[in-house]
């Protein structure tokens, strides 16, 4: 059961969509490569190396930075959620300390 909430999650939808986006640039860059191999002519290669090389190498980069910030949103999101349960916890030490001064008075 604990691996089928791990899908829900919309930290593992974006992963798996940026490592679909880095296989395609992937697969891109491998078709370009097979074109610019296929021709002799510097001229003829410019294309294929142009739209192919360049554009996996941009779908690449792309991929990357999304799942570099999508790392870093993650981190501030536990690092949020442990500090709210220090903040929780300070607040029921502090209404327990006020509750035992206010038992002591009205004693």
């Amino acid at each position: 059961m604990a691996t089928m909430s791990r899908f829900r999650d919309p930290f593992v939808h974006a992963v798996v969509a940026l490592v679909v986006l880095a296989a395609a640039a992937v697969i891109t860059l491998a078709l370009g490569w097979r074109g610019v191999a296929g021709h002799s002519s510097e001229y003829d290669e410019l294309p294929f190396f142009i739209s192919a090389g360049l554009g996996a190498l941009a779908m690449l980069g792309f991929a990357a930075a999304l799942l570099s910030v999508q790392c870093r949103r993650r981190e501030e999101a536990r690092y949020r959620a442990q500090f709210d349960a220090v903040v929780q916890a300070a607040a029921a030490i502090l209404t327990a300390v006020a509750e035992r001064r206010q038992a002591g008075r009205e004693t």
